[in-house]
C-alpha cells in the first residue's frame, strides 16, 4: 500500500508539469501495488528514478 500511495502522489504532483513518462511509470507502479505485485513494481523503479532525475535537472535549469 505504501508503494501504491507513493506512486499515486508522484503521478498527481507531476501532472501539472505534463511529464507523461513519469505519469505512465507512476501509474504502472500504482497499478502493480494495488495488485500486490511488489517485485514487479520494484522493477519499474530504476526507470522512474532516471526519468525523475531528468525532470529535476530541467526544473533546476528553469
Amino acid at each position: 500500500q505504501v508503494a501504491q500511495r507513493a506512486a499515486h502522489t508522484i503521478n498527481g504532483t507531476l501532472r501539472i508539469f505534463c511529464v507523461s513518462d513519469v505519469q505512465q511509470l507512476a501509474a504502472k507502479i500504482e497499478e502493480l501495488g494495488k495488485a500486490n505485485r511488489l517485485a514487479d513494481a520494484a522493477a519499474v523503479l530504476p526507470k522512474l528514478r532516471l526519468v525523475l532525475s531528468d525532470v529535476i535537472k530541467a526544473l533546476r535549469r528553469y
